[in-house]
């Protein structure tokens, strides 16, 4: 018994973190297969979320660049149709 592992998995419970005491029994060595699983399945899905968010920000931030753009132009085709922005006491 002393060579078998014991498993303790850490689980969090009414905002406090607890080990769960599984034992050291084929029915043990399931669960920790499982835990293993369910916590690389986390870890994945918690890196596709970092990578998804990355991505976003960086097409915000070329449709801020756009936008930007977009308003220059805008800007410029009014000059140039002879209109002019009055003063709003700024």
């Amino acid at each position: 018994m002393g060579s078998r592992s014991v498993l303790h998995p850490f689980e969090e419970m009414n905002g406090r973190v607890v080990r769960e005491y599984i034992g050291c029994s084929m029915a043990g060595a399931l669960a920790a297969e499982l835990h293993a699983i369910e916590r690389d399945e986390r870890e994945a899905e918690a890196q596709y979320r970092q990578a998804v968010r990355e991505e976003l920000e960086e097409l915000a931030g070329a449709v801020d660049e756009l936008s930007a753009r977009c308003d220059l132009l805008a800007s410029a085709a009014l000059v140039a149709a002879r209109y002019r922005q009055h003063d709003r006491g700024e």
